[in-house]
C-alpha cells in the first residue's frame, strides 16, 4: 500500500513539474507607432523546446471603417493558440479571424537576446467597431528587465 501511495505522489509530483514548465511566461508590454499599445506573453522554455507568443492584446489601435475612424481594442482569445518562435529567424507569425470574418495578423521578430521585439499589426474586414475596416502599424515591445 505504501509502495502506491508512494508511485501515486512521484506521478503527481512529475505532472506538476511539467505543467509549471509549460506554463511559465514572461509578460512583453509595448507600442505601435502611431500611439496605443500591445502586450502578450512569451513562454520560457523547458529544455528542447521552442518559445511560444500567446495572449497577444492591442488597445487604442487606429483603424479606419465605413462609418468612421476609430480607436479599436482587442485580443486573440484562447481559441488562438500559442504560435512557435522560428528559433533561428526569432520570428513568429499569428493569424485569427473573428466571428464576423474579420482578420488580423501580426508578426515579429525578437533581437538575439530576446529583450526587445518589432513587427506589424494588420487588421481587415469587419470588427466590434465597424464594417470595411482597416488597419496597420508598426509596434516594439520590450520583456522583463533582466536580472
Amino acid at each position: 500500500m505504501l509502495k502506491r501511495i508512494a508511485l501515486l505522489l512521484a506521478a503527481v509530483s512529475v505532472l506538476a513539474c511539467a505543467s509549471a514548465a509549460m506554463a511559465a511566461s514572461e509578460e512583453w508590454a509595448g507600442r505601435f507607432d502611431e500611439g496605443g499599445a500591445v502586450a502578450f506573453k512569451l513562454t520560457i522554455p523547458a529544455k528542447g523546446e521552442q518559445r511560444k507568443v500567446k495572449a497577444w492584446k492591442w488597445s487604442d489601435f487606429k483603424i479606419r471603417c465605413r462609418n468612421g475612424k476609430h480607436r479599436y481594442d482587442g485580443e486573440f482569445t484562447t481559441a488562438v493558440k500559442p504560435v512557435a518562435v522560428d528559433p533561428t529567424l526569432r520570428q513568429f507569425k499569428i493569424k485569427a479571424v473573428n466571428s464576423w470574418g474579420g482578420k488580423a495578423v501580426v508578426n515579429g521578430t525578437f533581437d538575439e537576446a530576446y529583450a526587445s521585439a518589432v513587427g506589424t499589426f494588420k487588421v481587415r474586414g469587419r470588427t466590434a467597431v465597424g464594417r470595411r475596416c482597416r488597419g496597420e502599424s508598426g509596434w516594439v515591445a520590450n520583456g522583463p528587465p533582466a536580472g
